[in-house]
């Protein structure tokens, strides 16, 4: 007879899928699952050293909890009747440390609260008192936000070596959760004393407002599971990692639970070295990145591309780009799913064998795809790293969904498009053209309801791609409601345009302001009259698919690109439209003096 569901409380139950993962590496002492940088030298884990720093960690934990008037040790019981939950406040860069040092927490069941890393110190004051937080964990020689409470205390992450072949113990509920597996088989029931955490995300919009996201290692696992089911990666390619994503990104802890679940290594690189040597040493077969974490991928390879002894190979891989840029333009939609991914295949295997294998070991070493999240690629990167046959992996996801909601996948990497969703998730198009999802799942917040996403959308045969946000529309003088971010993608589509932001709100037409690629720029300088013929001619073809009352009348090109030291970018890359407006109010008035002096005059004729 088995015993009731009710033997395991709720927030344990939540927690099972993750429990289960940690029971499979807790008898693993073999198998490498974990590298890392430490006290001035590199280190690899078995999946039985990782479970005992994380009991380390949570017996540290445990201890500071003990001192607590009300924490379980104190001679109360945990479950429902437990005092609340001590949260801890995560300010600590992606490490090895600071994954074990929260994760621990949580299995002891502390909430952890990761905060955004653009927050100011007020702001990261305020989420402290918002959230509740009873403690701070940061990394060593950061400076505390200033006004901090300093009544609470502050834990670091220390560079320290993790030893493998660690005594340690696994974390109590880990070992309560195997004993209960155990009595499951033989029939007899067993507790779970600890109760595990939550992991709170918050989210800091440009108006300060601070939204707290609680999620599961359930959610997480689920979101893990669904994707490494749909992404079909072939069998043949080992998930070995380099985590780079910032802990604040629920996308980052999905991504390490779908390298753990494909049994791969999660890789720590050394903070202080170049991502050259980091990536020489750890040879990652993949990596899940952001948009910031895609632009160092890139930046890297292409300053190995312009190495004298490359160029040559370089040169000959250019002969694939109009193949590329075919399957990356709306045209490659016209293909069946088998076509294109007959094409992608036939291209990447053409692309690896032209660069050849010297330079694809000093370029990328073993990686074999990328998977990026939190927003739109950008086309430049993905062309860097399909000139070695690597494909871009786009995802789309939310924080209350795990980060990850859709994904296309290792044969089909659409770019511009979020794929199909997973298993756990459907999708639907709402009032305006919004992107709307449901998820199935219990174990995520507003489960079986239908959420906004904001994100107007439109269907494509191969999923649906992302052209822009509700709030982010212009209306034109004569009442045209834009979205700017679609046009801007298809503007961007071209290999000469790197940035685009599109304006004319409340003006009599639409006008763009370009940044060229750093080649065309070069080019400009040499020969500006043109690269302008060049761009002109590019922006009429757009032109030709575009509504009448929606066609772009004139163009600016900028001197420099749109930055994030300036504001013009934000952390997730998408342009600042209303710092870019600002900065270039000078030229925006430019374009449109002509049309604003006809107004005056015909105001003026109406006024006689």
């Amino acid at each position: 007879m088995k015993p009731p569901e009710t033997d395991m409380p709720r927030s344990a139950i939540d927690a099972r899928m993750c429990l289960r993962l940690l029971a499979r590496l807790m008898v693993q002492d073999k198998a490498v699952v974990a590298r890392n940088y430490a006290n001035g030298g590199w280190h690899q884990y078995s999946g039985r050293d990782f479970v005992a720093h994380l009991g380390r960690a949570a017996e540290g934990w445990t201890d500071w909890l003990a001192e607590r008037e009300d924490s379980p040790r104190s001679g109360k019981k945990s479950g429902a009747s437990a005092q609340p939950r001590r949260c801890l406040m995560s300010l600590a860069s992606q490490s090895y440390g600071s994954m074990v040092t929260t994760t621990a927490a949580l299995l002891v069941g502390m909430d952890v609260v990761f905060a955004p890393e653009q927050a100011t110190d007020a702001g990261l004051v305020d989420i402290a008192k918002h959230f509740g937080a009873d403690a701070l964990l940061c990394d060593p020689h950061r400076p505390l936000p200033a006004g901090w409470d300093k009544s609470l205390p502050v834990f670091h992450t220390v560079q320290k070596t993790w030893a493998a072949e660690d005594p340690s113990p696994p974390p109590q509920i880990l070992r309560d959760y195997a004993a209960l597996e155990e009595g499951r088989r033989k029939g007899t029931g067993h507790g779970v004393e600890a109760v595990p955490g939550d992991l709170l995300f918050v989210s800091i919009g440009n108006d300060g407002f601070q939204q707290k996201v609680r999620l599961t290692l359930n959610s997480l696992m689920v979101a893990a599971q669904n994707f490494v089911l749909q992404v079909g990666v072939p069998a043949s390619v080992q998930w070995n990692s380099i985590e780079l994503i910032s802990l604040a990104h629920p996308f980052s802890h999905t991504a390490r639970f779908a390298v753990l679940l494909k049994k791969g290594v999660l890789g720590y690189g050394n903070p202080d070295a170049e991502w050259e040597n980091n990536l020489s040493i750890l040879r990652p077969s993949c990596v899940f990145v952001g948009p910031t974490e895609l632009e160092l991928v890139a930046a890297h390879i292409t300053e190995t591309r312009r190495r004298n002894r490359f160029r040559s190979r370089a040169a000959l891989s250019e002969g694939l780009r109009r193949a590329r840029d075919y399957l990356q333009s709306g045209r490659s939609l016209k293909l069946s799913p088998v076509a294109f991914g007959v094409a992608s295949r036939v291209l990447r295997s053409a692309s690896r064998s032209l660069v050849g294998p010297a330079f694809l070991e000093e370029a990328a070493g073993q990686l074999k795809f990328v998977v990026h999240g939190l927003s739109a690629a950008s086309r430049t990167t993905v062309r860097a790293l399909e000139r070695l046959g690597v494909p871009v992996v786009e995802t789309y996801g939310k924080t209350a969904g795990a980060g990850l909601l859709s994904s296309n996948t290792f044969n089909q990497p659409h770019f511009g498009l979020v794929g199909s969703p997973l298993a756990h998730v459907s999708f639907r198009l709402g009032g305006d053209s919004v992107l709307e999802y449901r998820i199935s799942s219990e174990h995520f917040p507003n489960s079986g309801e239908w959420v906004s996403t904001g994100d107007v959308a439109q269907m494509t045969p191969h999923g649906f791609s992302i052209v822009g946000r509700k709030q982010h529309q212009l209306i034109t003088r004569g009442g045209v409601l834009i979205s700017p971010a679609r046009f801007e993608r298809r503007i961007t589509e071209a290999a000469l345009i790197e940035q685009a932001c599109l304006v004319g709100d409340g003006r009599p037409y639409l006008a763009a302001l370009l940044v060229l690629s750093p080649e065309a720029r070069a080019a400009n300088t040499r020969d500006p009259e043109s690269v302008r013929v060049e761009i002109e001619a590019i922006m009429s073809t757009i032109n030709e698919t575009l509504p009448r009352n929606g066609t772009i009348k004139k163009i600016e090109i900028l001197d420099s690109p749109f930055l994030e030291s300036r504001g013009e970018v934000l952390p997730n890359g998408q342009i600042n439209r209303l710092k870019i407006a600002e900065s270039y109010a000078d030229i925006i008035a430019k374009i449109y003096a002509g049309s604003e002096k006809k107004k005056e005059r015909l105001t003026a004729q109406d006024n006689i």
